[in-house]
């Protein structure tokens, strides 16, 4: 099937204001008059034959993802971008999944121009930026914990936007890549590259107080706490050598916020 068939219009690569910037990204798409949709490709094929855990037919992978994605915003109070999806094709393995996601009127979080708002809107989006890593750091460690399927790309500034979802919503922090294909499960994924999203979160936590100015006194200590409890399964998961690493990362990560 073509890949404009479900929209009856021409796909076209969407374009997007990056601090300032304008830039186009080809593997996000949407329609001309309807540019406030940004639509995702993701053919049935590739979780059909190598990510078969994510669902056995189209539908399931879309219940998958809804099930994620209400997940972190019930239990750890991230909300995604608006999304609907479009399932195409008669024949589930030649089917593809378009992922259309309401396009946030706001900027990167990294991108903020904190000279352009007030200071009361300043100090809310301070705590949002707390908060936000404090979340992203109980995620991790509870599927680290836990096991189980988990959005697997989103310790990331890059995916998250401050804006408006509409024209009377209040501003707050949107996740907007709405991923299909970095759908993973926690307990299959080794510890060096479970660990890494740590590192990731605290150099985000680190590089955000520059941008603030402020010290997120909270989410370090939360994120400490969390390192401090990672669960002795977890740390003997992997062989001898891997686990010597992994205990010498946590100590000196631990150790260097205890200096900072």
């Amino acid at each position: 099937m073509n890949i404009e068939d479900p929209f009856h219009e021409p796909l076209h690569s969407a374009k997007f204001r990056i601090n300032e910037e304008e830039r186009t990204l080809p593997q996000l798409r949407t329609i001309l008059g309807h540019e406030n949709k940004i639509i995702r490709e993701a053919p049935f094929s590739y979780f059909h034959e190598d990510h078969p855990w994510v669902g056995d037919t189209p539908e399931a992978v879309v219940a998958t993802s809804r099930k994620l994605h209400n997940e972190l915003l019930e239990s750890y109070h991230i909300p995604s971008a608006p999304t609907e999806y479009v399932i195409s094709g008669k024949n589930s393995e030649k089917s593809t999944i378009y992922v259309i996601t309401e396009r946030i009127q706001g900027e990167r979080i990294q991108y903020v121009d904190l000279k352009k708002i007030s200071d009361e809107e300043k100090a809310s989006f301070s705590i949002k930026m707390e908060e936000l890593y404090m979340n992203l750091t109980r995620y991790l460690f509870d599927k680290i914990r836990d096991g189980g399927l988990y959005c697997a790309d989103i310790f990331s500034d890059r995916q998250f936007v401050y804006g408006k979802a509409g024209e009377y919503d209040q501003a707050k922090i949107y996740l907007v890549d709405v991923d299909l294909p970095e759908i993973q499960r926690a307990e299959s994924e080794s510890t060096y590259y479970l660990f890494a999203k740590f590192r990731s979160i605290i150099w985000y936590i680190e590089k955000t107080e520059q941008q603030l100015q402020v010290r997120l006194v909270k989410a370090r200590q939360n994120f400490v706490e969390s390192l401090q409890a990672l669960p002795r399964s977890f740390i003997e998961r992997g062989d001898v050598d891997e686990q010597r690493k992994l205990k010498d990362d946590r100590q000196k990560l631990l150790t260097k916020l205890s200096e900072n």
